[in-house]
């Protein structure tokens, strides 16, 4: 009996569980990671000047106010400001065609970390990064 009962559940929820996992996982299926101190990151298979135009793409269209866009030893350095939130990317390349992605939104406060909007900085940037290739290739530009 029992078990007829979780059946008839999973049946009956079945789209519910649908919805939950997939607002529950945008963040996984974009595949971002974290460390311990609420760094989000992201390793992208992208050159990193195609990543840097994407994710000032990105914070654009959020509005964040980029203080710093600067070649650093590693890579790439993003600064940025939104309300009262301290954006601080930094690209590095891995490889020609590789490059990590590190976000860190500081709310206020040194210890205090978003990872919303962390993790939505790098979904659009993703997303931007998708589309653009999507224009490049129907103008005869991809591979």
């Amino acid at each position: 009996m029992p078990m007829l009962t979780i059946l008839c559940c999973i049946l009956l929820l079945q789209g519910c569980a649908a919805v939950a996992l997939t607002a529950g996982g945008i963040a996984a299926g974009v595949g971002v990671n974290y460390t311990m101190s609420g760094v989000a990151y992201k390793t992208l298979i992208a050159p990193m000047s195609e990543t840097r135009l994407a994710t000032l793409k990105t914070l654009n269209l959020m509005e964040v106010n980029v203080t710093q866009d600067e070649v650093t030893k590693e890579g790439w350095q993003i600064t940025g400001n939104a309300a009262d939130r301290k954006i601080d990317i930094e690209l590095e390349k891995l490889t020609s065609t590789t490059t990590r992605m590190r976000v860190t939104v500081d709310k206020g406060h040194t210890f205090l970390k978003d990872r919303a909007t962390a993790t939505e900085i790098i979904a659009q940037s993703v997303q931007r990064l998708e589309k653009d290739r999507m224009t490049a290739e129907a103008d005869g530009w991809g591979n």
